[in-house]
């Protein structure tokens, strides 16, 4: 038979305990059961995001006239450039707005920033180094110079960029200044984020995803639209770049 005064006393032993393992975990600064539910002390919120300023599409009325490539070919990548634009302002937008403890949704978003983001600069500076009328790259040029010096020849040269650009695939290629070296170096970039020389300063910037040109040629005549593409390039441009 149970000794009710022996069941009593276990009773008031385990009720000790318990409260010297809440007493010291209040020590430790432990939050103990009844602190775990209360609201954080005020100040310890986390601070509000800044919303990120938008960005607004460029215009470039001065791309009327091109050489080869036509005016509707322009419009319709323009239409392009400015989907990039509004999408990167809208992740920006989504990002600041995300709860304080990312989640999956907001891991991906951060994924895709580059593709966005890139998209947009990346038209910027294609469209801005393209004018109507632009003159042949002459050889004492700054860009004919250093491409020279370094590849033997401007034609040299040229033959690595329109081969570089002729790679199976969509993607950029892109012209860059390594600024620890000076040296100028051509490299292929895929889907607008993979690829790029980390700390070299683009110069030339060439689309060949077929959207740059298949408005008004065929998909097969990309060689032709890099012929295209070298009689409108704005050298004047390229010359500003590089002293930057």
């Amino acid at each position: 038979m149970t000794d009710p005064d022996l069941e009593r006393r276990e009773f008031l032993a385990w009720c000790g305990r318990g409260a010297a393992v809440v007493a010291g975990a209040s020590l430790l600064g432990c939050p103990t059961p009844g602190k775990a539910q209360d609201a954080p002390p005020a100040g310890t919120e986390a601070p509000p995001r800044a919303t990120p300023a938008p960005y607004v599409a460029r215009e470039f009325p001065a791309l009327k006239g091109l050489q080869g490539i036509t005016d509707e070919q322009v419009a319709e990548h323009l239409k392009l450039y400015q989907g990039y634009v509004k999408r990167t302002n809208e992740l920006l937008a989504r990002l600041a707005a995300a709860p304080a403890a990312p989640d999956a949704t907001w891991q991906e978003l951060k994924r895709r920033c580059g593709w966005e983001w890139n998209g947009m600069r990346l038209h910027e500076l294609y469209f801005e180094g393209l004018k109507p009328g632009a003159a042949a790259l002459k050889d004492d040029h700054p860009f004919a110079k250093a491409v020279a010096e370094l590849h033997g020849s401007v034609d040299a040269w040229r033959q690595e960029l329109l081969a570089t650009a002729k790679l199976p695939g969509v993607g950029w290629v892109i012209v860059a200044r390594d600024p620890a070296s000076g040296q100028l170096v051509t490299t292929w970039v895929e889907t607008h984020e993979e690829g790029h020389l980390a700390g070299c300063a683009p110069l030339l910037v060439l689309d060949v995803w077929e959207h740059a040109f298949t408005v008004y040629r065929r998909p097969t005549e990309r060689a032709a639209y890099l012929e295209d593409w070298l009689a409108n390039v704005d050298w004047d441009v390229v010359a500003r770049r590089m002293s930057v």
